[in-house]
């Protein structure tokens, strides 16, 4: 079967047929439908079917299963309708017409492009004559131009073509509301807009969303009840359940509707409900006519109308006091005059308008503190908040009761508040006892009760001389005893008036050269000039370092000045090194430094290093006597002494030692 529609059918028949159930019924074989309707039967189709393109319910390539859609089946009319679900979904199977010799395909959706059509019939190809984009069906408004298809009423005509938007039976040229339907056409205020589409029904310039009279003009919005409906609408402004109609102060709440003076204004709202002539605002008898307003008490309430003219709560007819208020009705001399209003309460002679003590008796009007109670009635006379009973000064006022010596006498009045037999005006340390009076900075301040006894702004606590004046704390031993008072300074058991270095520790008081300053503060030990770290004899005088053997210890101090091993004192040259210590003529000089080693009786005469005085022995200059060569010396007519010999060898030597020095 190729283009076939059947649907809405039952009938009978054989081989294949349409059946009762009104689908297809196969009894033997393949059925095979392209590009046909077979849906919207009574029944469901039975045997092998082999179905493509085609609305049918059986499964298949380009198969739908939806409701046919007709033109009018009821006139068997079964061409397909405008939107039909089978428009357009067939494909090409060389059919070029259909049932009615109509041209396939056509395109009878809302596209241009032409496809062919399931079933017998090809629905006509739409056209879109307003040029809007929607062709034939798909235009709510076929002939006028709408292409965003607004339907505000949503009836299949659009707005533009459209006679009746909101489809309430009004022509929109006559509808008042032509988007929103309104058939009765209200109009509260009578403007261009329904109620329905008006956002001010009363026309008072307030939308209706915050109008409390939504549909009666009320501008100001006034609500004298605040139950939100306005006073324009409201028919009880007040909100008294009397309704404003009968309402004799329809604006002020008066349930009751008193009218003292009859006057058709309630009480409430009656600006003289006495009718006394006096306004209600200024009247203080509102109800009572008092026209004079006599008020004793002046309070809110006039004479007329007050029963209590002092207002203390205590009736005017059983008041001792009726114009004073006195609650009590104290009559502290019983005489039937209250003590409020009795000129003398404790009658004592004494007015009470200038008795200190109104209710006890005190004629001398005694007062030690001079303070509003006079001494027969004040518990406190010094006025300090401590009872007479309690206080350790009773006519000096002292609230925190200090009593520094414990005495039982406060500090306020006691003259010596520390007990040291010593009075406060005299005392330098008035609260700490400190009967020496010291003072060691003189600053009036006694050391006791001084934080800085010797004023050098370091507090004794931090101080390490408290009592003498050392601003920079100088420390120089470290032991907690500034400089300034320690007598030891350096620690080493010399007191600084005998240390010759004060500040360096030095017990044995060494001073090499005896100049007052130990070698142990001294840059010089031995006062040659030269520093200790550049002197080669720190501890002996040489200002000319002459070092012979030039091994750093100056030959002052050197035991060995020609470093030959053997000490000068032993040495026959102590200046020209002679380890075999040779001396060929005996002389005690060693050939090393004898100029006439040969001969002990002779010596050189060439030796004079004096310019002719007398280096040699006479007063010949070297010049003169050059080349005289070893001369003969006289010996001694004495027998010779070796030991003396030795004496005097040793003598020389330390005489040349000197000399070289």
């Amino acid at each position: 079967m190729r283009h076939v529609t059947i649907s809405n059918n039952q009938a009978t028949g054989s081989g294949v047929r349409v059946v009762r159930t009104g689908g297809v019924y196969n009894r033997g074989g393949t059925v095979t439908i392209q590009n046909s309707i077979v849906n919207g039967n009574q029944r469901a189709n039975n045997g092998t079917i082999t179905a493509t393109y085609s609305n049918i319910a059986t499964t298949g390539t380009g198969n739908i299963n939806s409701a046919p859609v007709f033109v009018d089946t009821a006139a068997n009319n079964y061409q397909l309708a405008c939107g039909a679900p089978s428009i357009d979904a067939a494909t090409d199977i060389g059919i070029a017409t259909d049932i009615e010799g109509t041209a396939r395909p056509l395109s009878g959706d809302n596209d241009t492009t032409a496809v062919h059509d399931m079933g017998a019939y090809e629905a006509p190809a739409l056209t879109d004559p307003d040029n809007d984009g929607f062709r034939g069906c798909f235009d709510n408004c076929p002939n006028v131009s709408n292409p965003n298809q607004l339907d505000a009423d949503d009836d299949g005509e659009g707005d533009v073509c459209d006679f009746d938007l909101d489809n309430d039976g009004i022509i929109d040229s006559n509808d008042n509301c032509p988007t929103i339907a309104n058939p009765q056409q209200e109009n509260n205020d009578n403007d261009s807009e329904g109620d329905v589409c008006d956002e001010d029904d009363d026309n008072d310039a307030l939308l209706d969303t915050a109008d409390n009279c939504p549909f009666v003009a009320n501008a100001t919005q006034l609500d004298t009840d605040t139950d939100n409906i306005g006073d324009a609408c409201d028919d009880d402004d007040d909100n008294d359940s009397v309704l404003d109609v009968d309402d004799n102060c329809p604006l002020i709440a008066n349930l009751t509707q008193d009218d003292f003076d009859a006057d058709n204004l309630g009480d409430v709202c009656d600006p003289d409900a006495d009718n006394d002539t006096i306004d209600d605002s200024v009247d203080n008898c509102l109800l009572l006519a008092n026209t004079g307003q006599e008020n004793a008490d002046s309070d809110s309430f006039g004479d007329a109308c007050d029963d209590d003219d002092d207002n203390d709560t205590v009736l005017d007819v059983d008041d001792n006091c009726p114009l004073v208020a006195n609650l009590g009705q104290e009559d502290f001399d019983s005489d039937n005059i209250g003590d409020a209003c009795d000129p003398d309460a404790d009658d004592d002679t004494i007015d009470d308008t200038v008795d200190n003590c109104l209710l006890l008796a005190n004629m001398g009007q005694e007062n030690a503190d001079n303070d509003m109670f006079g001494d027969a009635c004040d518990d406190d006379d010094d006025n300090d908040t401590v009872l007479d009973v309690n206080d350790n000064c009773p006519l000096i006022a002292n609230m925190m009761q200090v009593d520094t010596d414990t005495d039982m006498a406060g500090d306020a009045c006691d003259m010596d508040d520390d007990n040291d037999t010593v009075l406060d005006i005299n005392d330098n340390c008035p609260l700490v006892v400190n009967m020496d009076q010291a003072d060691n900075d003189d600053d009036d301040d006694g050391d006791e009760c001084d934080d800085d006894d010797d004023n050098d702004t370091i507090a004794d606590a931090d101080d390490n001389c408290p009592l003498d004046s050392n601003m920079d704390q100088l420390d120089n031993d470290g032991e907690d005893g500034g400089d300034a008072c320690d007598d030891d300074d350096d620690n080493d058991s010399v007191l600084d008036t005998d240390d010759n270095c004060p500040f360096t520790a030095n017990p044995e008081q060494t001073d090499t050269d005896d100049n007052g300053e130990g070698d142990a503060c001294t840059d010089d030990y031995d006062g040659d000039t030269i520093e200790n770290d550049g002197d080669n004899c720190p501890l002996t005088p040489n200002e000319d370092q002459l070092d012979t053997d030039s091994d750093e210890a100056g030959d002052v101090c050197d035991d060995d000045d020609d470093d030959d091993t053997i000490e000068d004192e032993l040495d026959n040259c102590p200046l020209d090194a002679n380890t075999d210590q040779v001396d060929t003529d005996g002389d005690g000089e060693g050939d090393a430094c004898d100029a006439c080693p040969n001969d002990a009786d002779t010596e050189d005469c060439s030796g004079d290093t004096n310019n002719g005085n007398g280096g040699d022995g006479d007063s010949t200059s070297k010049t003169e006597d050059e080349g005289c060569g070893c001369v003969t010396v006289n010996k001694p007519t004495t027998p010779g002494n070796p030991g003396l010999l030795l004496l005097l060898f040793g003598a020389v030597v330390v005489w040349r030692r000197r000399r070289s020095g």
